[in-house]
């Protein structure tokens, strides 16, 4: 690891960050719907003209633009926090 960017790419975009988000990817998919049908709120949205697959494209793509937030943000957060803290560094973005 002789640089910043072998130093990020080994120790944290490795196994680290895929594990973080499978965790978070599993927890919150599991809460998004069984929160609805075990508070029997599925039934409240149910009775509106809504199918249960538009339900649940819903709930799918409120996960995946949770992931794709979480990553961008984590990847920035990185990128200015390596210039700043930093001094010397060699980061090939």
């Amino acid at each position: 690891m002789g640089n910043m960017t072998e130093f990020i790419t080994g120790e944290y975009y490795t196994l680290l960050f895929i594990l973080i988000l499978s965790i978070y990817c599993i927890m919150t998919a599991n809460q998004l719907m069984t929160r609805l049908i075990a508070g029997d709120s599925i039934a409240y949205l149910l009775a509106t003209p809504n199918s249960w697959k538009k339900i649940s494209l819903t709930q799918a793509f409120v996960l995946s633009t949770d992931i794709v937030m979480i990553a961008l943000i984590t990847t920035a957060s990185r990128i200015f926090s390596t210039e700043w803290l930093v001094s010397d560094y060699s980061l090939d973005r």
